[in-house]
């Protein structure tokens, strides 16, 4: 499914006498090229055109002494070549080639003004650039949490946009974004952001705008993970009524609990293909209220605090993050209020082991353990958490390897918030392909690529007056 909204285009300087008898640049050339912007990536355009000579065609855009050249394979007289994901806000120059065994028609100074984002999403400011950092020439898949609206976003090294997506669906939020395994598309989750109907769903766009799809995810939130299949598989919501024991420090435990029995909200994993609708059901791989050895219990004041995130429940665990290791076949949760990381078989929804917590399976050698966090990044013997820190006071982010067969665990890096400040919601941190770390303060809204000792070598903040949260990012080297 895709659709082209055709866009006015400026020619200039398409005149002129005819070059030689291998080169002409006559003004009929030029006159029936249209830029076509795709509804769904409004940075990506088709170009379209005839000529008179048969050959393939190159486009080249000029912008501040830079170029970029995109072309088509096929030979002929009528052409077809994708621009995509221009900046937006970025006045092009293109010059028009087709080169053949005939000859070569060339048409220059041709304006393609690119427009600016949507006035709506959040704007970026660059503190700091290093030469050598990764941010320097990379681009970062996010999403802004902002007062009346979610976005999807692609961002370069210099905080200009390259791909912007509003949430279509009304009283959204944007759970995360992601790069697609193969890199031409971005994924973004969606669910209602009073967390009250349950009409959630994720989004894909193809970077150069010809596709889009939606799909629905039951019970979804938070997070979820593209698997190597082609399907999706996410956190979802079990609601239940269960007994709970009365030693909680919450006056309204009556009223919520009447007889003792509670209603209680915990995680599930949920699989399912791409393109599911309404009335289609997910796969459960696992169920926290099945596979967890042990039944709930009081967890912190958090959990204590009735409906606080779950609108009429207790939040028992809180799942916030899911990844998936591919050698494994394994699913990794991080449960916000138990304090845990757990290792899931997809084969089976078997809970392999816990790491943290009351129920915790393994000895810590080094370090100090996370304090209600939000995990980012699982490779097969270690992990990345965003360390929100509620009851520490300070957030940081931290690094942890594990020995599976000793069932010992080590912090292996960490890195405070610069200011000391305990950021309550969200966070991110990732390992980027020249051994520094992304890390993304979300509620304060700024994003620093730091290197293993913690100096500071690229920062990106909110422009001054925007108000938004950074929720979750992905460097990628290239788009």
């Amino acid at each position: 499914m895709f659709r082209w909204l055709c866009v006015p285009l400026a020619l200039m300087g398409c005149g002129g006498d005819a070059q030689d008898d291998d080169t002409s640049n006559p003004s009929s050339l030029c006159g029936d090229l249209q830029f076509q912007a795709s509804e769904f990536a409004g940075s990506s355009y088709v170009a379209t055109w005839s000529s008179q000579v048969e050959g393939t065609p190159t486009i080249t855009l000029d912008l501040n002494e830079t170029s970029w050249t995109y072309s088509a394979d096929e030979s002929g007289t009528s052409h077809t070549v994708s621009l995509n994901n221009l900046r937006y806000g970025g006045d092009y120059i293109a010059t028009v080639e087709v080169s053949g065994a005939d000859g070569t028609e060339v048409c220059t100074d041709i304006e393609l003004d690119v427009p600016s984002a949507p006035g709506g999403i959040m704007r970026f400011d660059i503190n700091l650039s290093d030469p050598g950092s990764a941010m320097e020439t990379g681009y970062l898949v996010l999403s802004t949490l902002q007062a009346d609206s979610s976005w999807v976003a692609v961002v370069d090294g210099l905080g200009r946009f390259r791909f912007v997506q509003a949430t279509d669906e009304t009283n959204m939020s944007v759970g995360r974004a992601r790069p697609s395994r193969d890199g031409t598309s971005v994924w973004w989750s969606y669910y209602d952001l009073d967390r009250v109907d349950d009409i959630g769903g994720i989004g894909r766009v193809r970077l150069d705008g010809t596709e889009s799809s939606r799909t629905r995810t039951l019970l979804a939130h938070h997070d979820f993970v593209e698997l190597p299949t082609g399907d999706l598989a996410w956190l979802g919501y079990d609601r239940r009524d269960f007994a709970m024991p009365a030693n909680v420090e919450d006056p309204d435990y009556a009223a919520n609990c009447p007889g003792g029995v509670c209603p209680v909200a915990t995680d599930t994993i949920l699989e399912g293909p791409e393109g599911m609708v309404e009335g289609e059901m997910p796969v459960e791989i696992s169920n926290w209220w099945e596979d967890l050895s042990y039944d709930p219990f009081w967890v912190c004041d958090h959990m204590w605090d009735f409906g606080s995130f779950v609108p009429d429940y207790y939040e028992w665990t809180h799942g916030n993050s899911i990844a998936y290791v591919d050698s494994q076949d394994a699913f990794y949760v991080m449960a916000r209020y138990l304090d845990s990381l757990y290792k899931v078989d997809r084969a089976t929804g078997q809970v392999l082991w816990q790491m943290g917590g009351a129920a915790n399976e393994f000895t810590l050698t080094d370090g100090e353990w996370w304090d209600h966090g939000h995990m980012s990044e699982v490779t097969e013997n270690s992990f990345l958490v965003f360390d929100n820190g509620d009851h520490r006071g300070f957030s940081r982010v931290s690094k942890y390897s594990w020995d599976e067969s000793a069932m010992t665990v080590s912090q292996d890096w960490s890195l405070d918030h610069p200011s000391g400040s305990m950021l309550p919601i969200l966070g991110d941190v990732r390992t980027l392909p020249n051994g520094n770390y992304l890390v993304v303060w979300s509620a304060d809204a700024f994003i620093q690529e730091v290197t293993p000792e913690g100096v500071v070598v690229w920062e990106m903040q909110s422009s001054a007056g925007a108000f938004g949260v950074i929720a979750r990012a992905t460097y990628v080297e290239s788009l």
